[in-house]
């Protein structure tokens, strides 16, 4: 059976895809080198993902990628349900990771996230982020009082593209309130920075200085997502 790892949020421009990219990349490192057990789905329709990977294989070559890209365009519930347990029953010891577009009030989002094994969601302490991040967890606990069996998934909040060389004494003390909050709806892990790094990603490997600046908060995934992996 696979695990289904989402990754959404109500806001767009808080990192989701360059998050999922870099963690697909994580992932077939040095532990996973043919990367058999990693599956990436792009659902949104800006399809940046896909065309990334395009342009990775036109680069490399498509025998050098280490995991698959697929495209799902979806536009019902029922195909969103049905690519989803799909992907959840008949994958064997695979971490598809799932890469949501921005507006979760579509219908067809929610059984992503009902039968996710774990919901990434990015955000940032602007004012603005934080708003539809507070939106998309109204919407996960609408679901989860509605759907109380099946969406049995854990939240894990990710602070994203954080400029960690600025910031007051008020202004730490604000994030510290904020993820204490968040907290009580999930994990929150350790903060990505901000970095001209992740201007220049690819869907073949991470960096040496991408993968510096994720460990931390791939670390905290990790010690949940590969719990109870193969």
């Amino acid at each position: 059976m696979a695990k289904i790892v989402v990754f959404a949020n109500q806001k767009g421009g808080v990192g989701k895809s360059t998050l999922a990219i870099l963690y697909a990349n994580h992932l077939t490192g040095s532990d996973d080198p043919d990367g058999k057990g990693v599956l990436v789905v792009d659902t949104d329709v800006q399809r940046s993902i896909l065309a990334q990977r395009r342009d990775d294989m036109e680069q490399w070559g498509e025998d050098e990628m280490k995991y698959a890209v697929e495209y799902f365009k979806l536009t019902t519930m029922d195909e969103a349900e049905k690519m989803i347990l799909d992907a959840k029953n008949k994958l064997e010891d695979t971490i598809v990771l799932v890469d949501v577009p921005g507006n979760i009030t579509d219908d067809y989002i929610a059984p992503l996230l009902i039968y996710a094994d774990y919901i990434i969601c990015p955000y940032q302490y602007e004012n603005k982020v934080l708003e539809s991040t507070t939106t998309f967890i109204k919407v996960l606990e609408s679901l989860r009082m509605k759907f109380p069996n099946k969406m049995v998934g854990q939240t894990i909040f990710v602070p994203n593209k954080i400029d960690s060389r600025e910031g007051t004494k008020a202004d730490l003390e604000v994030q510290k309130k904020v993820d204490d909050i968040m907290s009580k709806y999930g994990i929150v892990t350790s903060k990505v920075p901000s970095r001209v790094d992740f201007t220049r990603i690819n869907t073949y490997i991470n960096t040496p200085k991408q993968e510096q600046l994720v460990i931390p908060c791939f670390s905290d995934m990790d010690k949940h997502i590969l719990s109870d992996t193969k």
